[in-house]
């Protein structure tokens, strides 16, 4: 996919993570179930994945879970 196909503020964590990490991240988990725990640390499952940050802002929005969504549904 060319990097102009994409706006970062479209992909869920696109704008934190920059669009060709965000692309890379959800190309390979796309479809994958994460739990998104309360108090996130950089060795967590999710974090190590996609960042604390990504963590913090998603855990507002998303709940204890996370499905990473497929690029072609974006």
């Amino acid at each position: 996919m060319a990097e102009h196909d994409l706006d970062a503020f479209l992909l869920p964590h696109g704008e934190i993570m920059g669009l060709d990490d965000a692309v890379k991240a959800l190309s390979e988990e796309q479809g994958n179930l994460f739990f998104i725990p309360d108090k996130p640390t950089p060795n967590h499952e999710f974090c190590k994945r996609f960042s604390v940050d990504i963590e913090r802002a998603l855990s507002h929005h998303a709940g204890s879970t996370y499905q990473t969504p497929k690029l072609d549904k974006i």
